[in-house]
């Protein structure tokens, strides 16, 4: 894959970006593919999922470097109530969860 036939101005325009550290790893995906590492080696070097290696592809190739650390995440407000946020809140400073869904898990199980 020959993704930056112009690779300094690619790292040059990144560079100058005023952006988030998390966008680090989308551009370093980016510099990877074009190196020709695959997914697989790729989810190795920086602990991401393929998913989302294919996910940061897409968008640059969608949208360029724009396209690429663009976010429109938008978040919703919280079922729990203030007294179960604390209870959340305290339970994730003294535990360490392995996924979103093992917190989901325990909420329902321990709090709703």
């Amino acid at each position: 894959m020959y993704f930056l036939p112009y690779k300094e101005k690619f790292l040059s325009h990144a560079s100058g970006l005023q952006c988030p550290l998390r966008h680090g790893d989308r551009i370093r995906v980016i510099l990877l593919l074009d190196d020709n590492q695959t997914y697989k080696d790729i989810s190795k070097f920086l602990f991401l999922d393929e998913g989302s290696i294919a996910n940061y592809r897409k968008r640059y190739m969608e949208g360029g470097i724009e396209g690429l650390i663009l976010d429109e995440y938008s978040t919703k407000r919280t079922k729990l109530n203030l007294v179960e946020e604390f209870q959340l809140a305290n339970e994730l400073d003294d535990r360490i969860f392995a996924s979103t869904k093992e917190v989901v898990n325990h909420i329902l199980k321990n709090i709703k």
